[in-house]
């Protein structure tokens, strides 16, 4: 592999990727025969306004009072540690290697460096690898199901969850320990060398953005199916033939063992992805795993590939029908949400101003020079606000009562988000009573939060097959029992 190796995980406050926090850091960084030269391990504590999950609680053993502990570290500066830790250096390459983290640990990690005033892009650019051990183990047994144990549920069902997949693989695992299963991805690293070279070198062709965009382009050029690899449940190969483009970079792609793909788009256009569609939506950014013909046929799928290049030949023909297609795409319309956050505006992209306010506000020696910092945008001054708040709340930072109270009236919608409705968009007080905590949570809650009417019964919560109801909101408190 070109350059160091950063494996990692992460535990969280709640699956609430946008609005839930890291509350544990794991992290290796491994050269490229895969020694490992530095660690990390962080236990970050809870900002006072995320509301701690008692699911996750129970998965991770680690109660909300571990949780707000006042010697783990703040968020702030785990940000900065965990930044400068992931870090490659300006020129050099670097890997990054999750178990399920593409769509979980980075989009967290991203979150965090955003509300922290970092680049939130870390991942992005051209000497960056992204590799993702699930969907990868995924693709080993479906193409060898000899090479990996993969051990079944108890209704039959094979399971590729880590804390499954490495003590079945003679794996000793510390699991949902951050640290602990960024050690037992770095065994399975090794294992799958040895058992599966092949897939580990076409993860490494697939964890670059450069080469999926080529893919795509290669097939539009050469008119030729491209075969794609998913696991919705089940493994399966697709033959798919790139069509047209939906905003910067999504590619719209017609499924070519499908005869009736005119026949889906004219009775589908209001929504043209979903279950059982022939069209499929793919974004080099989020890293498909693209295969050869020769591995499909390795797996044991039989295709014939005469049929497949003359229906891709025949869409590619079809001029009107893409036309139609690329116009359907160019009309959809995203409503814009009616209660935008601060989270939600990661685009667009920071002014190189804006960035100079932000590197200076981080940089700082002290608390009360980072009071001094004045920012042009608006998002900018929301986190820098939360973060000096939070300092404050917890003595890490000495603030005058006046700026306290101009951070305060800048986090206050933030400060009542525990006392939101089940209808929010982050996790809330009613959301943690849907997940039944036990007593000790409750307790720990009504010591924290008041008693507010969710923990004390007077506001009932109701669940409808594991879906949140709304319901009535309770008056905000508008300050935490410190």
């Amino acid at each position: 592999m070109r350059g160091d190796s950063i494996i990692y995980d992460t535990e969280n406050s709640s699956l609430n990727r946008k609005f839930g926090q890291i509350t544990q850091y794991g992290g290796i960084r491994v050269a490229s025969d895969l020694q490992i030269k530095e660690e990390q391990s962080l236990d970050i504590r809870l900002l006072p306004w995320v509301v701690p999950s008692p699911g996750a609680c129970r998965v991770t053993k680690v109660g909300p009072e571990e949780l707000t502990r006042p010697d783990r570290l703040p968020e702030f500066s785990a940000a900065k540690r965990i930044y400068k830790f992931m870090d490659a250096g300006y020129g050099q390459p670097i890997n990054f290697i999750t178990y399920n983290g593409l769509e979980h640990d980075d989009k967290f990690l991203r979150e965090l460096f955003f509300r922290n005033l970092h680049d939130p892009w870390f991942t992005s650019g051209a000497l960056k690898t992204r590799i993702d051990l699930f969907p990868l183990v995924q693709l080993i047994h479906a193409v060898d199901s000899k090479a990996l144990v993969i051990p079944t549920t108890e209704d039959g069902k094979f399971s590729y969850k880590l804390d499954r997949i490495a003590p079945a693989n003679g794996i000793e695992l510390k699991a949902h320990d951050g640290l602990g299963d960024a050690h037992g991805c770095l065994d399975l690293i090794k294992i799958i060398i040895e058992r599966a070279g092949w897939a580990w070198e076409l993860a490494q062709i697939n964890g670059r953005t450069a080469n999926a965009t080529t893919s795509i382009q290669k097939s539009v050029t050469d008119v030729k199916p491209l075969w794609l690899f998913t696991h919705f449940g089940e493994p399966e190969f697709i033959p798919v033939f790139p069509v047209a483009v939906s905003g910067k970079d999504a590619h719209f792609c017609v499924d070519l063992r499908r005869k009736d793909y005119r026949e889906v788009f004219e009775g589908n256009k209001d929504k043209l992805l979903f279950k059982g569609s022939c069209f499929h939506r793919l974004e080099p950014k989020r890293l498909p795993t693209f295969v050869s013909e020769d591995l499909v046929r390795k797996a044991g799928i039989e295709f014939d590939a005469l049929e497949l290049l003359e229906r891709a030949e025949e869409i590619n023909g079809d001029l009107a029908f893409k036309a139609d297609l690329t116009a359907v795409l160019l009309e959809q319309k995203y409503p814009k949400l009616a209660n935008e956050q601060s989270e939600d505006r990661l685009f667009p992209f920071m002014t190189n101003t804006a960035k100079a306010e932000m590197r200076r506000f981080v940089e700082a020696p002290t608390w009360e020079e980072r009071l001094r910092c004045r920012f042009t945008d608006p998002r900018s001054r929301d986190f820098a606000a939360r973060i000096i708040l939070d300092a404050h709340l917890h003595g890490d930072a000495e603030v005058s009562e006046k700026l306290v109270q101009q951070v305060r009236d800048i986090c206050q919608p933030i400060m009542n988000r525990p006392f939101d409705g089940a209808d929010a968009r982050w996790f809330t007080l009613s959301h943690a009573m849907a997940e039944e905590p036990d007593q000790a949570w409750i307790d720990w809650a009504l010591e924290y939060y008041g008693a507010d009417p969710r923990l004390t019964g007077e506001v009932p919560v109701k669940v409808d097959k594991d879906v949140l109801a709304a319901e009535p909101e309770a008056t905000p408190q508008l300050a935490f029992t410190f």
